[in-house]
């Protein structure tokens, strides 16, 4: 006999292996800095301050390559419940890709 919980995790992966996942037509422009994670809006989404931080991403993306960085905080959230930092990927420029 088959538990119907035993077929909801397979059922559950092949479904997230369908969900198409939009491909970032060009490269980001540059680099982060130390400490940041690059990230695009959707793992913007992901953070536990979502509705926040996506509220900011297309004001701090202002280079329009649809990255930025990112460095959360020691103890968050800060600043009216921000749970970390984020910066444009031209914030480095001494280390900018070619």
């Amino acid at each position: 006999m088959i538990r119907k919980s035993a077929l909801l995790v397979p059922a559950a992966v092949l479904t997230a292996a369908l969900i198409p996942v939009p491909a970032h037509a060009t490269p980001p422009v540059g680099v982060c800095p130390d400490g940041y994670a690059m990230l695009t809006k959707a793992e913007v989404g992901q953070l536990p301050d979502a509705d926040l931080a996506l509220a900011v991403f297309d004001v701090v993306n202002a280079n329009g390559d649809e990255f930025v960085c990112y460095k959360q905080y020691p103890n968050p959230p800060h600043h009216g419940g921000h749970y970390g930092n984020f910066t444009d990927n031209t914030a480095n420029p001494a280390a900018q890709q070619e």
